[in-house]
């Protein structure tokens, strides 16, 4: 295929091109508690063609679109006619394709699907102590996926790389009966990693269902952890792209501080890491052709780089590091015992914890959540929290402790001062 369209290309006269190309070859298990209730194979190829025209007033035009696997040359050529009469349309500002990256890189181990499903099966249905759950149902995902860049400036990048998705669901029975869903993705597996995940879901379902009711609690901070830590840093990653800056959704600039400061709060340390070990994001290059390179983005709360893919950096002036999706944010100077020593509320489980990238708005309705008045801790369900990045960035504290959230590695907990909570 790949041959065919650069002929066809070369017939059409179209000089400036990329070619994104993306299979995956991967195993869907379906389970009812215990026992398989479907599975499948799934096997696609996907074209992606960017055409580019350089215009006058250094401006550029150019359009995307898919090819499918099963076209031929014919019908290829019709919509290649067609895409490039669509040029005529659009207009961008001017910026260049990225010239001869070449390298072929293996990010994961391609994994043995039969194997790797026996060791998930296994450590999902182990036999845990607490007799009032049961895995209501699971679904195991397992994909083998390459991916290809090819552009008419020399750009021949590939790489191979394994992605994990488990999605389960938790039935626990006590003064209520509930369900808690979760989500784990990874790329390699290590065994202990999921069970030890569904242990701390099963203790969560297991407060929810012997929840009490709070009347109102007010002026107290607020603890969150692990993947709502992740959608709240991801305000700062944004916020530091180029893209973002260019569009004025962001007024960030180098050298910088990006927060306010103060002697109780913790600083931002923020690292662009290029190949993160077990994050299903792991390659070389971006979509571009960009090779990546490991990048301190934001040292002690001052902005050192900015990232961004090859347009908006170069309407920028920088150099790009390629688009980005694995960040590295260091841990603070409390660890989790002592962030918990005066009172607080901790959010266990959000039903959809929030943040708007732009404005730094965030919250999310209450599903689990401990209280502690100083002396005892009690778990509650109901209410929502709301409040703002830059209200709290002045006195904000992380946790020593950090883990990996995929493509994340950062702070497990993260405390709050300025955040209101409705009952």
């Amino acid at each position: 295929m790949i041959e065919k369209l650069k002929n066809i290309l070369a017939k059409k006269n179209v000089e400036n091109w990329k070619l994104n190309v993306y299979k995956e070859d991967s195993r869907e298990f379906f389970f009812l508690e215990k026992n398989m209730d479907m599975n499948r194979r799934v096997v696609f190829e996907e074209y992606t063609l960017t055409i580019y025209k350089y215009l006058e007033g250094k401006k550029l035009s150019f359009v995307s679109f898919n090819i499918e696997p099963t076209m031929n040359e014919k019908e290829i050529e019709e919509l290649l006619n067609n895409e490039i009469n669509n040029l005529k349309y659009v207009e961008n500002d001017y910026f260049p394709l990225i010239e001869n990256n070449k390298g072929n890189f293996n990010n994961g181990k391609i994994v043995d699907f039969n194997d790797i499903l026996k060791k998930i099966y296994d450590e999902i249905y182990i036999d845990y102590e607490d007799i009032n759950f049961f895995i209501n149902s699971s679904e195991i995902f397992i994909k083998n996926v390459e991916e290809r860049v090819i552009n008419s400036k020399g750009v021949e990048l590939s790489s191979l790389n394994s992605i994990i998705q488990i999605d389960y669901v938790i039935t626990y029975k006590g003064d209520e009966e509930v369900e808690i869903n979760d989500f784990i993705e990874f790329s390699d597996y290590k065994e202990g990693f999921i069970s030890n995940r569904i242990k701390d879901k099963i203790l969560n379902a297991k407060s929810r269902s012997h929840c009490k009711n709070i009347v109102s609690i007010n002026n107290v901070p607020v603890i969150i952890n692990e993947n709502d830590v992740k959608e709240f840093f991801e305000y700062y990653i944004q916020k530091c792209s180029a893209d973002y800056i260019y569009k004025d959704y962001s007024n960030y600039k180098i050298n910088d501080f990006v927060q306010k400061t103060s002697e109780k709060g913790d600083l931002i340390n923020l690292n662009l890491i290029s190949d993160m070990k077990n994050s299903t994001f792991s390659n070389n290059f971006d979509e571009d052709g960009v090779l990546f390179e490991d990048k301190n983005i934001i040292n002690e709360g001052k902005l050192i780089n900015i990232w961004g893919d090859s347009r908006y950096s170069y309407y920028l002036g920088i150099e790009p590091t390629g688009f980005a999706y694995n960040f590295e944010v260091k841990g603070g100077k409390y660890n989790n015992i002592d962030l918990r020593k005066s009172n607080y509320i901790e959010i266990m489980e959000f039903s959809d914890f929030q943040v708007d990238y732009i404005t730094g708005d965030f919250g999310g309705e209450i599903r689990l959540a401990r209280y502690f008045d100083g002396s005892s801790i009690l778990a509650f369900s109901g209410g929502s929290i709301s409040g703002n990045v830059k209200e709290n960035e002045s006195t904000f504290n992380f946790s020593k402790e950090v883990n990996q959230l995929n493509n994340f590695i950062g702070p497990k907990s993260l405390k709050l001062f300025n955040v209101n909570i409705s009952f």
